[in-house]
């Protein structure tokens, strides 16, 4: 390979190698040594007969030439900033969510995902290197998923206002009671309504917290209006409230019959209660010129019947018809209208008439793996039940079943059903849930006492068939992602059923009768109460009352029904 001599005789020729070479077996082929060059190794190199073999320090890698060396990325990282990840070619530089590598090949640059829309913020975004945070508004709050901004219910906390408290976007906002101004943001102080035109009295006004009362001179008393003063020995003329006839006659020289009766749709909101200071009947009761009326005896009053209570005739017979109501007022009362309502006036009528909703508690248990209930998880029992008895025509339900309430407690106070988890270490779970079913609406051939009387046949029907399929074992549960069949027998429902009307109703006589004009439904109390001054309702089945566009201290009347 290299070059060659003769020997002395001359017949015979050899082969040399230069310096770092070594002649190879054959006689003729030159075979480098590390000491030529390293052998061409990059890092380290070991002589062997066929030739040198080239190896690398820690951390390094041969390259497929077999001679140069790669640094690892175990070697200052491979060189790349952040991730390392060593490949046949060498170390692959990558850059963690949020970042993105350089054309360097190595170093990695912050991903602005604000300014690239792909943040998911519901509002604000705030570029933060190698991340983004979303900013919420005043007010809101982000949720779980850390993208979303919901508005922050300030009221849930009983501090934030002294009186009410509604909840606005972002923000809320403070109401006082009637009889108190609101100050600053949240707090309220009574207003002395007696310093502007004595609070409308017509004699004295005293001030009370949160209201004022008037008064009258001696001899004098307060009118109906709770303003004016009339003479103590005179009957206050009575108001006649909307959808409805007042009928008033003289029933003696002092004293005074009214007859009150609604539209022909319309209901009473309050019925009169019986006065034991109104003139006695000859059974030494309450007369019945006090009360609900009886229109077959209305009637008969009218054409001339004899009685021997004042004024004659019994056209205040007591009875159980919804739109009629008499009122006596004379010496034997004090000269005060007897069976008013609870602010000093007639009742109202309405025409918002509906069949009330029943109610019934029941248990039932089941065998389930574990004790343990997480009460978050009850809600999904409610839907899945309340789902199952609306889907099944068997149950009678026509979607108006709803399980309101509903309890899940660990084990059963009935022995006998312990024989269900004796030998296989489960759990006896005991439901314990009300279902609610709505009223149809009534019509013309069915009012609200008729669909009463259809809901509480469907209800019972509804109750049969659930204990029937339960006592086949066919009754299915889902909770939790698995389905369980109730044991049978289990069922067990109260005897006692509840009525129950929607907000804006309230229960009387079994009927559900509607707010009307001039007041609103107070939700904690579930009745229907007047509007209080400076402000009015002209809508039926309404929660609250409007504001007077003008109100001021003192000023209106309770129970407008109009501007």
């Amino acid at each position: 390979d290299h070059y060659c001599k003769h020997s002395a005789s001359g017949n015979k020729v050899r082969c040399y190698c230069r310096r770092g070479f070594h002649l190879g077996p054959d006689g003729k082929t030159c075979i480098r040594r590390c000491k030529h060059g390293n052998g061409g190794c990059h890092h380290k190199c070991s002589n062997s007969k066929t030739g040198p073999v080239c190896s690398c320090a820690p951390g390094y890698f041969l390259n497929p030439d077999n001679q140069t060396c790669t640094a690892s990325c175990m070697v200052n990282n491979g060189g790349c900033e952040k991730h390392c990840e060593d490949s046949e070619r060498g170390p692959v530089c990558s850059c963690p969510e949020g970042f993105r590598l350089h054309r360097d090949g190595t170093s990695c640059i912050d991903v602005d995902e604000c300014a690239l829309k792909i943040d998911g913020c519901s509002h604000s975004c705030e570029n933060i290197v190698g991340t983004y945070e979303c900013v919420c508004p005043d007010g809101y709050k982000v949720t779980d998923d850390y993208k979303t901004c919901v508005d922050i219910d300030e009221c849930k906390l009983n501090s934030t206002c002294d009186h009410h408290c509604e909840n606005l976007a972002g923000s809320f906002r403070c109401y006082c009671r009637p009889g108190y101004q609101l100050y600053g943001v949240t707090h309220c102080a009574d207003v002395n309504e007696c310093l502007v035109r004595k609070g409308g009295c017509e004699h004295a006004c005293s001030n009370t917290e949160g209201g004022y009362v008037c008064s009258c001179d001696t001899g004098y008393k307060l009118h109906l209006n709770k303003h004016d003063c009339i003479d103590e020995r005179q009957c206050t003329a009575l108001t006649q409230r909307p959808k409805s006839r007042l009928t008033c006659a003289h029933a003696g020289p002092l004293s005074q019959k009214c007859v009150m009766t609604c539209g022909p749709r319309g209901h009473l909101t309050s019925f009169p209660q019986v006065d034991h200071a109104a003139p006695r009947g000859p059974d030494g009761g309450p007369s019945p010129a006090v009360g609900l009326l009886s229109p077959r005896k209305e009637s008969e009053s009218k054409s001339g019947s004899s009685s021997s209570y004042p004024g004659g005739g019994d056209a205040g017979v007591l009875s159980t018809s919804p739109g009629m109501a008499a009122f006596w007022c004379g010496p034997d009362t004090g000269y005060n209208w007897t069976g008013l309502d609870d602010w000093g006036g007639l009742p109202h009528c309405s025409e918002l008439v509906a069949a009330p909703s029943i109610s019934r508690r029941a248990t039932f248990v089941f065998v389930r793996d574990v004790c343990k209930v997480d009460p978050d998880r009850v809600q999904e029992m409610k839907t899945n039940l309340t789902l199952t008895f609306n889907s099944e025509k068997k149950y009678k339900c026509d979607d108006m079943c709803e399980v309101t309430e509903m309890d899940l407690i660990c084990g059963s106070r009935r022995r006998k059903f312990r024989k269900y988890i004796r030998r296989n270490r489960k759990s006896l779970i005991t439901a314990e849930f009300e279902i609610q079913m709505k009223a149809k609406d009534i019509n013309k051939k069915c009012g609200p006492e008729c669909m009463s009387k259809r809901t509480m046949k469907r209800f019972g029907r509804t109750f049969k068939k659930v204990r029937r399929v339960i006592k086949r074992r066919r009754f299915q549960i889902k909770f939790e992602g698995k389905t369980y069949k109730v044991i049978k027998k289990s069922f067990r429902s109260d005897k006692a059923i509840e009525r129950s009307c929607d907000d804006g109703l309230q229960l009387l006589n079994k009927t559900c009768i509607g707010c009307t004009h001039g007041q609103f439904f107070n939700v904690k109390q579930r009745q229907c109460t007047p509007c209080p001054r400076g402000t009015y309702q002209d809508q039926e089945g309404q929660l609250s009352c409007k504001d007077c566009p003008s109100a001021r201290p003192g000023a209106g009347i309770v129970g407008a029904a109009s501007q």
